[in-house]
Formats: C-alpha cells, structure tokens, sequence
C-alpha cells in the first residue's frame, strides 16, 4: 500500500509541473498577488481494512471512512504562475452502535484529523481570464485524534505524523476579487506511534504501533468554496 501511495503523489507531482509547463506558454497577467480559498466537501479514507475481521467489524470501520471536510489556503504569488503559502484541512466522523449495542467492544467511535502544512502552488488563467487552474503541493503535520467508548470504558488516542498533500482545482472568476472553485485532493500519512487514555482505568500511555496496527490517515477529497484574490 505504501509503494502504490508513493507511486501515486510521484506521478501526480510530476503531472501537475508538466500541465503548468504545457500551460505557461498561455498563461496571461494577474495582478491579484494573494489568493485565500475556504473549502467544504467529502473526503473518504482510503487504507485497506485488516484481515480477518467480522462483517459488522467491517460495516463498522466503513461508516468510520467518509465524512465532512473544511479548511482553508492562504498563497502568495511572487510571479505570473508560482506561490508559496499554507494549507489547513479537517476531517471528522462519529458513529454510534446504539443503546446497549457494541462492535467487539466498541460502541461508539469520533475520528478526526487535521493537517497544516507549507504549500508550494501554481496558477494558470485561461485565455479570457475568466477562469484559472490551481495545483499545489504540501507537506507538514498530520494530526489525529480518536474518541470514543470502549467496554463501557471512555477512552482517547492521540498522535501525529508527517502528511503530504496534492491537489488539483479550477476556479471560477466571478469578479476581480472573487471566485468560485472546485479541487481533488489527495493526502497522504500513516500513524505509526500513539498516545492512549482510559479515563476510568488511569491508564495514560505512548506505544509504537506496528505495522499491523499502524493508523492508515490517507484519504481523497473533493471539495469547492469561494476564493478571495488581491
């Protein structure tokens, strides 16, 4: 899985400077040097499901995979087409077994992530400056955090690691100052060391996990929102 998620940012970093390289012969004049974009949208993690697991296990962690995304983005262009600048985005989803019902113990479960990171981007305006398309890349932290309960036991884990993003979008000139855009992201990570709390048994502790156990954090994203140039 590794391997294929390294495969996949490769190609989509390399194809995002070949489509600004194809493009940049076309690209026309933008004074606006600061773009700031809010998203909203659905993101689906995409790691593999351990073996070995029951149906309703499975059904479980599949509800756990898909939820709502927002964030935001602040770059400033220091030429036609290149910017650098910050990126923001969380994902949170909660499901519940109901009254008295558990999942191998579990009876209710809140996953959420967040990323903040330095963005490296591109810009591309069509011909008629009507529109422009948006590629960026972005590296920084990945953090997580999982609430829940637990044989009846509320507990909490919490790490964080290094996360990669790379996205593809196109916005839509509404006015000289503002635009409306769609984008797909893909963001990458894997959890590898923990911190747990149960609050009920004391217990307060940091474990490796292993590669069995390591925390899968890659999802795509499709998203759109309103962008701010000047």
């Amino acid at each position: 899985m590794k391997s294929i998620v390294t495969k996949f940012t490769i190609k989509t970093v390399l194809s995002a400077i070949l489509l600004l390289s194809v493009y940049h012969a076309t690209a026309q004049s933008d004074d606006s040097r600061i773009r700031i974009a809010l998203n909203g949208g659905w993101g689906y993690h995409i790691a593999k499901t351990a073996s070995g697991l029951s149906q309703s296990e499975k059904d479980y962690i599949n509800k756990l995979r898909s939820g709502f995304v927002y964030g935001g983005d602040v770059m400033y262009f220091f030429g036609k087409n290149w910017g650098v600048g910050v990126k923001f985005s969380r994902f949170s989803k909660g499901v519940s077994v109901g009254a008295n019902g558990n999942i191998s113990g579990f009876s209710e479960t809140t996953k959420s992530t967040n990323f903040i990171g330095a963005t490296f981007g591109g810009r591309v305006n069509n011909s008629s400056e009507t529109g422009a398309l948006i590629l960026g890349i972005s590296l920084g932290y990945l953090g997580y955090t999982e609430e829940g309960t637990y044989l009846s036991l509320p507990y909490q884990m919490t790490g964080g690691t290094v996360g990669a993003v790379t996205e593809i979008g196109y916005d839509f000139k509404v006015s000289d100052h503002i635009a409306l855009g769609a984008q797909l992201s893909y963001l990458s990570g894997t959890l590898r060391r923990a911190h747990y709390i149960v609050v009920a048994d004391n217990r307060d502790e940091t474990s490796s996990l292993e590669d069995g156990q390591a925390e899968g954090l890659s999802r795509i994203e499709l998203s759109a929102g309103i962008r701010f140039n000047f």
